[in-house]
């Protein structure tokens, strides 16, 4: 299979794999190894050393189309492998190293988002073809802020923390990002 073919199959990879929180680690009952299993044909299975066994462990994570991220133990900084054709499996500074860190991740069909930790501000990346990884003013900013986040295959949705409202954005051909 191809990079370019990718796209036309996500919607039946994505159900072909697996990942789960396991094993008991330090740093608390909420953690643990992170670990996959099933198809693997972009290594959406199989997980970084930073988030398995005795190099790391994870709080958190995410399955999209054939791709998949972690918060790290320790570090809370967001970890992703497997496709990257559009992005998605890199992470940005925003939730990576000296300039931010996560609490909540989401992993979509093509992108990614997540909840940056201290500002509450929601950072999406990857594919935007319909809107998807660009979350709006009742998010982020001054308007607002989030406290869980969601992703689809080309929305995502967050809930206000001021509001406790769910937001959505990107792809509404069949009124997905407009909550009822």
């Amino acid at each position: 299979m191809t990079i370019s073919s990718a796209p036309q199959l996500l919607a039946s990879v994505s159900v072909l794999f697996s990942l789960t929180l396991g094993g008991a680690v330090d740093a608390g009952a909420s953690a643990g190894v992170v670990v996959g299993w099933g198809a693997d044909s972009f290594g959406q299975v199989t997980p970084p050393n930073s988030v398995i066994g005795v190099s790391g462990a994870a709080t958190a994570i995410a399955v999209g189309g054939g791709h998949s991220c972690a918060i790290q133990t320790g570090t809370s900084f967001v970890v992703c492998w497997g496709l990257d054709a559009d992005g998605q499996a890199t992470p940005p500074n925003a939730v990576n190293g000296a300039l931010g860190a996560a609490t909540e991740i989401a992993a979509g069909g093509q992108h990614s988002c997540a909840i940056q930790s201290g500002t509450g501000q929601v950072v999406c990346w990857g594919l935007d073809d319909f809107g998807q990884a660009v979350p709006p003013d009742g998010v982020n900013g001054v308007a607002g802020t989030a406290t869980a986040i969601a992703a689809g295959g080309g929305h995502s949705c967050a809930i206000q923390s001021t509001t406790a409202h769910v937001i959505c954005w990107g792809d509404d051909l069949y009124g997905q990002s407009m909550p009822p």
